[in-house]
């Protein structure tokens, strides 16, 4: 098969694999790997058309990051019909709110942070103490906020990405 045929039926990045869409941009063949980082165009366009790394599970990410936030609200004011009977807030509630949607993001931000960790894989391995390590780190990891944060960043380049490519 000659290098025209094959770029015909073949990716462009990943040799071996099997042509699944064509780049809107260059026509190059992707493959199913190249189609998690974007759907519309290669790695090779996305690095000249500065596209960012964002894919599409990176928004879904932050999506749910934000519905969990939601929930933490949503419990807050359960829990402040529950006790005090109203949805009124007094201005001390304010930091009580404020902490409970921070918290519902950091409990999904800390699934998507540990999934892939090799520190959190490894806890898993030890001797005695890896599953207490098991229960402990995510607990640590969420009260930390650091989850949070992520979700922050996140949420701004995706704005900040989205914006600037309707200014071009």
């Amino acid at each position: 098969m000659g290098y025209n045929q094959k770029a015909l039926h073949y990716c462009g990045t990943h040799t071996q694999r099997f042509l699944q869409k064509n780049c809107k941009n260059c026509g190059q063949g992707m493959c199913f790997e190249c189609l998690k980082n974007h759907e519309s165009f290669c790695p090779e366009c996305i690095i000249e058309l500065d596209l960012g790394r964002f894919s599409k599970n990176q928004v879904k990410e932050v999506m749910w990051m934000a519905i969990s936030g939601i929930i933490g609200i949503l419990l807050f004011f359960g829990y402040q019909f529950l006790f005090n009977a109203s949805f009124s807030i007094a201005p001390t509630d304010y930091w009580y709110l404020l902490l409970s949607w921070v918290l519902g993001i950091s409990i999904f931000g800390t699934y998507y942070l540990l999934r892939d960790s090799e520190i959190y894989k490894d806890f898993q391995k030890l001797p005695l103490v890896g599953f207490k390590l098991t229960i402990l780190y995510p607990i640590l990891v969420t009260l930390s906020t650091v989850p949070f944060f992520y979700f922050l960043y996140h949420l701004l380049s995706i704005l900040w990405k989205s914006v600037s490519k309707k200014n071009i």
